[in-house]
């Protein structure tokens, strides 16, 4: 919509569907508006597509590369699909976030897929507890991983909701030993089911 006291900028455009740019010169624009698609003239009536926004997919021209800091979210209404090119490439955490803790704590959402890590430094006993769904709603499949490498034991405690021992089934606070790995997975809306090593 062109604003009053202000020249609108037009680009070489189309209104028909599929028309492509047959006369384009290096460095001109044109673009399909019924499409969604953008130009650029590389030489002589050629170019390339640059933007195609067509049937409500967004498709960009070769690499999308990024350098520094880079953050996006992605908000879908239906089942995506996503279709990754044979060769080397990561997605997602290849790591485990390590958060140490000195202190008695109690576990936050930020703590979701994270290790809670007691350092070899603090040579104390201490109680590491996993908060109720009530005051933080993990979701369901939520990993919580403990390590304590003090000859201090560390307790795995929860609050109102259960924490069940996959060995032997029994319910409550647990204790990590020294060297200890612990492994919690959220597997219902107050249910929480532990495994590991040094673990008693």
């Amino acid at each position: 919509m062109a604003q009053s006291g202000f020249t609108p900028i037009i680009l070489y455009h189309s209104d028909t569907t599929t028309n492509v740019p047959t006369t384009i010169v290096s460095g001109e624009l044109a673009a399909n508006t019924v499409d969604g698609k953008l130009f650029l003239g590389t030489g002589t009536n050629t170019y390339k597509t640059l933007l195609n926004v067509g049937a409500s997919t967004l498709t960009l021209a070769g690499n999308l590369t990024t350098s520094g800091a880079f953050a996006t979210t992605i908000t879908t209404t239906a089942t995506t699909n996503s279709t990754l090119p044979a060769g080397t490439f990561s997605l997602g955490y290849l790591n485990i976030p390590q958060n140490s803790q000195s202190a008695a704590y109690t576990t936050v959402l930020a703590d979701a897929g994270k290790t809670i890590f007691h350092p070899a430094s603090d040579a104390n006993a201490r109680t590491f507890t996993i908060d109720s769904n009530a005051n933080v709603a993990y979701p369901l499949g939520t990993v919580l991983q403990f390590i304590n490498m003090t000859s201090q034991a560390v307790t795995i405690a929860i609050t109102s909701d259960t924490l069940t021992w996959a060995q032997g089934g029994g319910t409550g606070s647990r204790t990590l030993g020294q060297y200890g790995v612990a492994n919690c997975i959220k597997i219902a809306t107050t249910q929480w089911l532990l495994t590991g090593t040094n673990v008693t």
